[in-house]
């Protein structure tokens, strides 16, 4: 059987843009504006305030201009992106110095909204039994250091979202409202440069 030009031709054209996944679409660029920060004491408005930030959705990762460190894990599905991290840190807090916080981005309408709190020893326990019950249902699972916790890519989904949702309710509603801060940014994809 002998194939026709034109069958080859639509051959070549299905295999190059149906079944080939785009590198450029898998990295996404977003200028955040800042909107506002809210904490117990006062709200101060962060319009002076922007940065970039990449976000690749392949290796599910984020990373944010001006940022020396590494990517970090975050959570993807069709409307939102999650990212929690826990980290032992100098807060200039007495006796808490344990940092909580969790950060969406509507993919929907770009907001994004970040939420921290800090905690003593006690409270960092706690989170850490919780997260621990659903750890242990992780295949592999193995927390690089107690001193920053952050996504895991070994968890399902929506083991990731349930550790994000308890880290969230600490940090809103178990952990001194004092402490707790939010801040809100609006985010929009920001077409490269070259």
């Amino acid at each position: 059987m002998r194939i026709k030009k034109k069958d080859f031709l639509i051959i070549i054209f299905l295999n190059i843009f149906l079944f080939n996944v785009s590198n450029a679409d898998e990295k996404i660029i977003l200028k955040c504006e800042g909107v506002r920060f809210f904490s117990y004491e006062k709200s101060k408005n962060l319009s002076e305030y922007s940065y970039k930030t990449i976000i690749d959705l392949k290796k599910k990762t984020i990373k944010r201009s001006g940022d020396d460190s590494s990517s970090t894990n975050i959570i993807v599905n069709d409307e939102f992106i999650y990212e929690y991290f826990i980290a032992q840190t100098v807060t200039g807090i007495k006796n808490k110095p344990y940092s909580f916080s969790v950060t969406s981005i509507s993919r929907v309408d770009g907001k994004l909204n970040m939420k921290s709190n800090v905690s003593n020893e006690t409270g960092y326990q706690m989170v850490l039994t919780e997260l621990d019950k659903i750890n242990k249902k992780i295949k592999n699972y193995k927390n690089p250091s107690l001193k920053y916790i952050e996504v895991s890519h070994l968890g399902s989904f929506s083991q990731e979202l349930e550790k994000y949702r308890i880290i969230e309710d600490y940090i809103e509603t178990i952990f001194d409202k004092r402490n707790y801060t939010t801040a809100r940014w609006q985010c929009n994809k920001s077409e490269k440069a070259f």
